[in-house]
């Protein structure tokens, strides 16, 4: 398990973090990186809420 930091754009912002799976990490995080862009994640991952990936 890994945990992820999700970090909403609002004026209030929030700092929530979450625990994911090995494999999901490394889908959202490939080759090591460090950080996401939601816009970014769908552009490569697509928009399908139920393909498994999370």
């Amino acid at each position: 398990m890994k945990s992820i930091q999700i970090i909403d754009g609002a004026d209030n912002c929030a700092y929530d973090v979450f625990s994911i799976s090995d494999k999901s990490f490394e889908k959202i995080f490939p080759d090591g990186q460090d950080i996401e862009f939601i816009k970014d994640l769908i552009h490569r991952l697509g928009e399908n809420r139920d393909s498994g990936y999370c």
